[in-house]
């Protein structure tokens, strides 16, 4: 039985292959599972969901407010990247890129639109300036 083990040619290559230590193929091992795990939404579709709040806001002229808008990914994380304000009709609200605060300037009728860069998505907020 000896003999046949040394002229066996798959005992013979599996011993020639170097083999990496037990411990470094477990730490591999949990990498890729905790990427896995962590890198990865299993189940989760790719569909970003928006929300805004108020969706409407009536001002007086001179009065401020700043709405909130957030975007989340598939599986409800909130996806943060730069975001800029913009308006409709600068005579009506006057508002600020990076805020988002808004200030009524003269009775009127404007959106305000919240755009992301990276994922070139937009929200909406009406705003109606009253006296």
């Amino acid at each position: 039985m000896k003999a046949r083990q040394y002229c066996d040619k798959s005992a013979v290559d599996n011993a020639a292959r170097p083999r990496w230590p037990i411990r470094a193929r477990t730490w591999m091992l949990c990498g890729a599972l905790a990427f896995g795990v962590a890198g990865c939404d299993f189940g989760c579709d790719a569909v970003l969901r928006f929300s805004v709040d108020p969706t409407g806001k009536t001002l007086r002229v001179g009065e401020a407010f700043t709405p909130r808008a957030t975007v989340r990914g598939g599986c409800g994380k909130i996806i943060s990247e730069a975001w800029s304000w913009t308006t409709t009709d600068s005579t009506v609200v006057r508002v600020e890129s990076g805020t988002g605060r808004t200030t009524g300037v003269t009775p009127g009728i404007a959106k305000l639109r919240r755009t992301g860069i990276q994922h070139s998505v937009s929200v909406e907020v009406a705003v109606t300036v009253v006296p």
